[in-house]
This record gives C-alpha cells, structure tokens and sequence, in this order.
C-alpha cells in the first residue's frame, strides 16, 4: 500500500543504506586510512562486504559475498583521487 507511513519507512530505509555506502566509500578512499575493512550487511544471510587497497597496483577490490552473489569489483584509485 502507498500509504504515508510506508513512504516514510521507504524514504527512511533508501537513506540509511545511502549513508552506509557514502560511509563505506569515505573508508575506502580515505588517505591514511586502513587498507582493508570488512563489514556483515545481512546477519540473518551472513551477507559480507569487504573492501582490500593494493597501494602497489592502484586499485581498491571491493567484495560482496553472500546467498546468491558473489561479486568483486576492482576499482582504479588513480581515476577517483583529485588533486588540490
């Protein structure tokens, strides 16, 4: 049902996911931060995403396991670092 409280609930659940993944990006790009995290995003699937820096070959391995996926995707930390 299009009801006020299921858009509210909608619009609440879209945000907290949108902060987890600006949150998880800010870690994983962040100078002088860790090289790797990992994080279970589903208890009940045991659902996990997890992110490794390989300084040496300019690249960040973001991983997500869990029922029915299973993905890596290799990002290139040269085309996402801005300069001053």
């Amino acid at each position: 049902a299009n009801t006020p409280i299921n858009q509210f609930l909608t619009n609440l659940e879209s945000r907290i996911y949108a902060q987890i993944s600006q949150n998880l990006a800010t870690a994983m790009f962040k100078d002088g931060g860790s090289d790797q995290g990992t994080f279970t995003f589903d208890q009940s699937t045991n659902t996990t995403i997890s992110w490794q820096k390989d300084s040496l070959n300019g690249t960040i391995t973001l991983t997500v396991n869990g029922p029915g996926v299973n993905s890596n995707i290799v990002v290139p930390l040269g085309q996402f670092q801005f300069g001053n």
